[in-house]
Protein backbone atom coordinates (compact mmCIF):
# COMPACT_ATOMS: atom_id res chain seq x y z
CA UNK A 1 0.00 0.00 0.00
CA UNK A 2 2.58 2.30 1.15
CA UNK A 3 4.64 1.75 -2.06
CA UNK A 4 1.59 2.24 -4.43
CA UNK A 5 0.90 5.53 -2.78
CA UNK A 6 4.66 6.39 -2.99
CA UNK A 7 4.71 5.58 -7.09
CA UNK A 8 1.09 7.48 -7.90
CA UNK A 9 3.02 10.43 -5.94
CA UNK A 10 6.08 10.38 -8.08
CA UNK A 11 3.99 10.09 -11.39
CA UNK A 12 1.88 12.61 -10.44
CA UNK A 13 4.96 14.84 -9.98
CA UNK A 14 6.53 13.57 -13.09
CA UNK A 15 3.98 14.69 -15.14
CA UNK A 16 3.57 18.02 -13.65
CA UNK A 17 7.30 18.57 -14.07
CA UNK A 18 6.67 17.35 -17.53
CA UNK A 19 3.72 19.94 -18.52
CA UNK A 20 5.34 22.51 -16.76
CA UNK A 21 8.91 22.03 -18.86
CA UNK A 22 6.05 22.19 -22.44
CA UNK A 23 5.36 25.70 -21.53
CA UNK A 24 1.93 25.52 -22.25
CA UNK A 25 -0.74 27.07 -20.26
CA UNK A 26 -4.34 26.99 -19.79
CA UNK A 27 -7.09 28.86 -21.96
CA UNK A 28 -7.95 31.78 -21.06
CA UNK A 29 -11.97 32.10 -21.08
CA UNK A 30 -14.28 30.40 -23.61
CA UNK A 31 -15.11 31.90 -26.94
CA UNK A 32 -17.87 33.42 -28.61
CA UNK A 33 -19.60 32.18 -31.56
CA UNK A 34 -21.87 34.14 -33.80
CA UNK A 35 -24.89 33.44 -36.48
CA UNK A 36 -26.78 35.94 -38.95
CA UNK A 37 -30.59 35.23 -38.57
CA UNK A 38 -33.01 37.22 -41.31
CA UNK A 39 -35.60 38.09 -39.18
CA UNK A 40 -36.64 40.27 -36.88
CA UNK A 41 -34.72 40.34 -33.08
CA UNK A 42 -38.04 39.84 -31.85
CA UNK A 43 -38.84 36.61 -33.83
CA UNK A 44 -35.15 35.57 -32.67
CA UNK A 45 -35.73 35.96 -29.09
CA UNK A 46 -38.74 34.06 -29.17
CA UNK A 47 -36.99 30.77 -31.14
CA UNK A 48 -34.46 31.35 -28.58
CA UNK A 49 -36.84 31.14 -25.68
CA UNK A 50 -38.41 28.10 -27.49
CA UNK A 51 -34.67 26.63 -27.85
CA UNK A 52 -34.21 27.06 -24.48
CA UNK A 53 -37.26 25.29 -23.30
CA UNK A 54 -36.82 22.22 -25.13
CA UNK A 55 -33.43 21.83 -24.15
CA UNK A 56 -34.48 22.31 -20.67
CA UNK A 57 -32.30 25.74 -19.79
CA UNK A 58 -33.67 28.25 -17.85
CA UNK A 59 -33.01 32.07 -16.94
CA UNK A 60 -30.43 32.42 -14.04
CA UNK A 61 -31.64 35.89 -12.34
CA UNK A 62 -29.18 35.47 -9.32
CA UNK A 63 -26.54 36.12 -12.26
CA UNK A 64 -24.76 39.66 -12.31
CA UNK A 65 -24.63 40.30 -15.66
CA UNK A 66 -22.08 43.33 -17.30
CA UNK A 67 -24.51 43.94 -19.94
CA UNK A 68 -27.90 44.85 -20.22
CA UNK A 69 -28.92 42.84 -23.70
CA UNK A 70 -27.00 39.70 -22.19
CA UNK A 71 -28.71 36.55 -20.90
CA UNK A 72 -27.13 33.62 -18.43
CA UNK A 73 -28.83 30.39 -18.00
CA UNK A 74 -28.01 28.20 -14.98
CA UNK A 75 -26.46 25.31 -15.11
CA UNK A 76 -27.41 22.13 -16.85
CA UNK A 77 -25.94 18.65 -17.00
CA UNK A 78 -25.45 16.80 -20.52
CA UNK A 79 -24.76 13.72 -22.00
CA UNK A 80 -23.61 12.63 -25.25
CA UNK A 81 -26.84 11.89 -26.47
CA UNK A 82 -27.52 15.48 -26.57
CA UNK A 83 -24.91 17.50 -28.29
CA UNK A 84 -22.86 14.47 -29.58
CA UNK A 85 -19.14 12.62 -28.72
CA UNK A 86 -17.47 15.58 -27.57
CA UNK A 87 -18.16 18.87 -27.07
CA UNK A 88 -14.72 20.97 -25.70
CA UNK A 89 -11.03 21.19 -26.67
CA UNK A 90 -8.66 18.99 -25.86
CA UNK A 91 -7.50 19.26 -22.08
CA UNK A 92 -4.41 21.40 -21.43
CA UNK A 93 -1.09 19.81 -20.80
CA UNK A 94 -0.49 19.07 -17.31
CA UNK A 95 1.32 21.08 -15.25
CA UNK A 96 1.76 23.05 -11.90
CA UNK A 97 -1.19 25.68 -12.87
CA UNK A 98 -3.14 22.71 -14.61
CA UNK A 99 -2.87 19.93 -12.31
CA UNK A 100 -6.18 17.72 -13.93
CA UNK A 101 -6.69 14.73 -15.62
CA UNK A 102 -10.09 14.54 -17.42
CA UNK A 103 -11.01 12.79 -20.40
CA UNK A 104 -10.09 14.14 -23.49
CA UNK A 105 -13.39 13.75 -25.36
CA UNK A 106 -16.06 15.24 -22.80
CA UNK A 107 -19.00 13.15 -23.09
CA UNK A 108 -20.72 14.64 -19.86
CA UNK A 109 -21.08 16.88 -17.44
CA UNK A 110 -22.72 20.35 -16.88
CA UNK A 111 -23.29 23.46 -19.38
CA UNK A 112 -24.29 27.31 -19.18
CA UNK A 113 -25.09 29.51 -22.34
CA UNK A 114 -24.52 33.03 -22.11
CA UNK A 115 -26.95 34.46 -24.89
CA UNK A 116 -26.97 37.71 -26.72
CA UNK A 117 -29.17 38.89 -29.16
CA UNK A 118 -28.39 41.72 -31.13
CA UNK A 119 -29.28 43.73 -34.59
CA UNK A 120 -26.43 45.12 -36.79
CA UNK A 121 -25.34 44.70 -40.52
CA UNK A 122 -29.54 44.13 -41.75
CA UNK A 123 -29.95 41.13 -39.97
CA UNK A 124 -30.13 39.99 -36.08
CA UNK A 125 -27.24 37.95 -34.68
CA UNK A 126 -27.37 35.22 -32.19
CA UNK A 127 -24.11 35.50 -30.10
CA UNK A 128 -23.29 32.30 -27.93
CA UNK A 129 -21.03 31.60 -25.38
CA UNK A 130 -21.17 27.48 -23.31
CA UNK A 131 -19.23 27.27 -20.29
CA UNK A 132 -18.57 23.59 -19.56
CA UNK A 133 -17.35 21.80 -15.94
CA UNK A 134 -16.38 18.71 -16.11
CA UNK A 135 -15.28 15.71 -13.47
CA UNK A 136 -11.34 15.47 -13.43
CA UNK A 137 -8.47 14.36 -11.01
CA UNK A 138 -6.56 16.93 -9.72
CA UNK A 139 -2.97 14.99 -8.95
CA UNK A 140 -1.58 17.76 -6.42
CA UNK A 141 -4.18 17.17 -4.28
CA UNK A 142 -5.23 13.44 -5.09
CA UNK A 143 -8.97 14.63 -5.41
CA UNK A 144 -11.86 14.46 -7.59
CA UNK A 145 -12.61 18.33 -8.80
CA UNK A 146 -14.96 19.97 -11.19
CA UNK A 147 -12.61 22.28 -13.93
CA UNK A 148 -13.54 24.56 -15.96
CA UNK A 149 -13.59 23.28 -19.78
CA UNK A 150 -13.63 25.16 -23.69
CA UNK A 151 -16.15 24.50 -25.94
CA UNK A 152 -15.15 23.35 -29.50
CA UNK A 153 -18.46 25.03 -30.75
CA UNK A 154 -20.61 21.33 -31.05
CA UNK A 155 -23.36 22.46 -28.56
CA UNK A 156 -23.31 26.15 -30.14
CA UNK A 157 -23.45 24.58 -33.27
CA UNK A 158 -26.83 22.51 -32.25
CA UNK A 159 -28.35 25.35 -30.48
CA UNK A 160 -28.36 27.57 -33.81
CA UNK A 161 -29.12 25.07 -35.79
CA UNK A 162 -32.54 24.40 -33.59
CA UNK A 163 -33.18 28.37 -33.17
CA UNK A 164 -33.11 28.20 -37.00
CA UNK A 165 -35.50 25.21 -37.25
CA UNK A 166 -37.58 27.37 -34.69
CA UNK A 167 -37.62 30.38 -37.32
CA UNK A 168 -38.16 28.05 -39.90
CA UNK A 169 -41.33 27.03 -38.10
CA UNK A 170 -42.88 30.09 -37.36
CA UNK A 171 -42.54 31.56 -40.63
CA UNK A 172 -44.25 28.46 -42.43
CA UNK A 173 -46.59 28.18 -40.33
CA UNK A 174 -47.59 31.94 -41.05
CA UNK A 175 -47.37 31.26 -45.06
CA UNK A 176 -49.37 28.24 -44.70
CA UNK A 177 -53.44 28.58 -45.12
CA UNK A 178 -55.79 27.49 -42.45
CA UNK A 179 -57.26 24.72 -44.03
CA UNK A 180 -60.66 26.30 -44.14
Amino acid sequence: MRYRLLATTILALSVVLAGALCGESVPHRPTWTERRFHAAPRAVRVAWAVVMEQAGLSVDHREVVGRADELVTRWRRFQVEDFGPSVAHDTPTINRDYPYVSPTHLRQGIYRVRARILSRGGGTWLVLQTELLADAYNVLEFEQQQVERYSNGAIEDVLYARVGQALDRTASSRTTNPPW
